[in-house]
């Protein structure tokens, strides 16, 4: 079935998800391999291990993939109606999502600047436009439209940019704007913040929302096929008082009148198309959140599959260097280097 299916896409998409993260921190781990071979082997340009592939290439190839800096704070950023503000990729005005669950156009930076902060997506920042136009997340440097104050309002937050308005996402358009006076707090200024720790957090959050988002629709569309059930004809059927004329004997007219049970094909019709309707909107819901994640898990398995050819060239290299700890000669650390480190004799 298709709601079924749901389910075991989402854990297929957090799988592979979770997948890439391990294999990046395997390349991440290489390059801090060849970093503390160098410090220890100054005169080597690595040339005598023959790897396929330089650093530079390495380095160059996982930064075409989201990264978190342990020294920054991560969030997804939620309005009031529960709906999460999406960069957009730059692309668009920024928004609150049509999708129901937060992914990687929802996740922000949040950059301390010394009592401001800045908001970064997808390697963009957020500006404020100084309240002239709509919100977007597409610079690539950050100046005084850039900068927020992040202000804490009960268990939520208001940000104001530069120009000191309010950001602001109303229900009716539903884009970001810049031009709230501070003196006017409103639902629509005030954001709730989903903190994430790091790569994993993110996925299993999203997850976790895709899973409860699924349950929801199954239950409604259950509801929706009993109630379905529960339409009975019998209750269509009304009661009608007749007259009859009667001619009589002798030209004496009388008038008889009756109960007739009658059918309202009407209502009836009216009340099925309104619950086959609720189940085909239910049932078009379910199949574009499938059609959904097949696509975005087609994106992250092909990008896994770069990720693994890349890995498994190096695999015996990370090895190699790795196994450059044995204890055998002690060598004087270097203020690079740490530690006294010792080396077999390879």
């Amino acid at each position: 079935m298709d709601n079924e299916r749901c389910f075991i896409l989402n854990n297929k998409y957090r799988d592979v998800r979770l997948d890439i993260d391990m294999k990046l921190k395997e390349l991440q781990n290489f390059i801090s391999l060849t970093d503390e071979y160098e410090c220890l082997h100054p005169e080597s340009d690595l040339s005598e291990l023959k790897i396929p592939h330089t650093v530079e290439d390495v380095k160059m190839f996982i930064s075409g993939f989201d990264e978190y800096d342990p020294k920054k704070r991560y969030a997804f950023i939620r309005g009031s109606d529960g709906k999460y503000i999406s960069s957009q990729n730059g692309e668009q005005p920024m928004n609150r999502i049509e999708r129901p669950v937060p992914l990687g156009w929802e996740v922000f930076c949040i950059e301390e600047l010394g009592g401001k902060i800045a908001l970064k997506s997808r390697g963009k920042y957020v500006s404020s436009e100084n309240g002239e136009n709509e919100m977007r997340c597409d610079r690539k440097n950050i100046g005084e439209m850039e900068k927020f104050l992040m202000i804490q309002h009960g268990d939520a937050y208001v940000f104001q940019g530069n120009n000191e308005k309010l950001v602001s996402c109303s229900a009716e358009d539903n884009t970001l704007t810049c031009t709230c006076e501070n003196d006017i707090i409103s639902l629509s200024e005030i954001f709730h913040i989903v903190w994430i720790s790091d790569f994993a957090d993110e996925v299993n959050i999203s997850w976790k929302h895709y899973d409860n988002y699924f349950t929801k629709i199954c239950e409604d569309y259950n509801n929706a096929v009993e109630q379905k059930k529960k339409i009975n004809p019998e209750n269509y059927y009304f009661n009608s008082e007749i007259e009859v004329y009667h001619h009589g004997g002798g030209g004496n007219a009388y008038f008889t009148y009756h109960q007739q049970k009658i059918f309202n094909q009407k209502e009836f019709k009216e009340a099925m198309q309104k619950a086959d309707e609720k189940l085909h909107n239910l049932q078009m819901v379910i199949r574009d959140q499938n059609s959904f994640l097949n696509g975005i898990l087609w994106r992250e398995r092909s990008d896994l599959e770069k990720v693994t050819k890349m890995l498994n060239t190096l695999v015996p290299f990370i090895a190699l260097l790795g196994g450059k700890t044995v204890i055998e000669v002690p060598i004087e650390s270097s203020s690079n280097c740490g530690e006294d480190v010792y080396f077999d004799k390879d």
